[in-house]
């Protein structure tokens, strides 16, 4: 049963359904590319960049992300050990993958974009 019928999201094949928005408290790493986006993510966030998933933890200053765009060099990573407020798409139509920020990402299926877990209700729902 789907969750959200009022939002869809970007992906690389159009605007897509997505079940909802899942909402954590977290530290975060924060990368700004050389075209001038930029986007903070858990350490353990996955990108896509030429077909692969990539952990955020393992980017470094000089990799590419893949953008909406194309490729953009990684110029600053900042680490924010604070608690904060991130969010993650759930369940995104046709693989899991779609734009933040004009960034490719991906998440999985149940599993947010780094700690996060959908609550026990939403999963009965599923």
């Amino acid at each position: 049963m789907k969750i959200n019928n009022d939002y869809m999201v970007l992906t690389p094949n159009g605007f897509k359904d997505f079940d909802g928005i899942k909402k954590s408290i977290n530290s975060y790493l924060e990368f700004i590319l050389e075209n001038g986006k930029s986007i903070g993510v858990t350490s353990n966030h996955i990108f896509v960049i030429d077909n692969n998933e990539v952990f955020a933890n393992t980017l470094k200053l000089g990799d590419y992300l893949e953008t909406i765009d194309g490729k953009s060099l990684i110029i600053g990573i900042k680490e924010d050990k604070n608690k904060n407020n991130v969010f993650d798409l759930i369940n995104v139509a046709d693989g899991n993958i779609y734009y933040t920020n004009n960034i490719l990402s991906h998440n999985c299926a149940f599993i947010g974009s780094g700690d996060n877990v959908v609550d026990a209700k939403a999963i009965r729902t599923q």
